[in-house]
């Protein structure tokens, strides 16, 4: 049996809570937007896809033995990813952060050392908010465009999650957590 998995850096709650004032002021009511649930919101660091018990097993043993230090990072601003020149996500970023750099980077090495193939794209750390669909009100969603957010926090933890895919949206299950020092 395998399980579609990722790595993600885990925010704390405060900081999801700001998110989500922040956004609900910025696009106002009536607020008839599906977005991604608080429960939803991370910082993506390796997405793994389908990985054997096995593996899974030997991944949680390796994270389990890193040696990781909790990182200051800050958001930057709300944007959008676009495909084919459309809208697709809208996103938080995350300022550039050598820190946080260095430890995707060695996430990314104990994976690869598991046989994960290693990301070709830079990573740009990010919380996704909502992934569109097209019947949004984009007059609404244009005020997110470059729309500086403030807003400093701490990572302390990274976890292992299970992703289950389902008609109504994917659903997430941590399978364990990591604290960084």
């Amino acid at each position: 049996m395998t399980n579609r998995l990722f790595v993600s850096f885990d925010l704390p709650e405060e900081t999801l809570e700001f998110v989500t004032n922040k956004r609900d002021e910025i696009y106002g009511i009536p607020n008839d937007v599906k977005w991604e649930p608080d429960e939803k919101l991370h910082i993506t660091s390796k997405f793994l896809g389908d990985v054997g018990e096995y593996l899974t097993e030997l991944i949680l043993d390796r994270f389990e033995n890193l040696n990781l230090h909790s990182v200051k990072c800050e958001f930057s601003e709300f944007n959008f990813f676009k495909k084919n020149n459309e809208f697709k996500v809208l996103y938080v970023g995350i300022k550039n952060n050598n820190e946080l750099l260095k430890i995707q980077t060695l996430v990314e090495n104990e994976c690869s050392l598991l046989g994960f193939e290693k990301e070709n794209r830079t990573f740009k750390p990010h919380l996704t908010i909502l992934r569109l669909k097209g019947n949004e009100d984009f007059e609404k969603l244009n005020k997110f465009v470059n729309f500086k957010i403030e807003q400093s926090f701490e990572i302390n933890t990274f976890s292992l999650v299970k992703s289950e895919l389902k008609p109504s949206g994917s659903e997430y299950k941590i399978l364990k957590s990591f604290k960084m020092k």
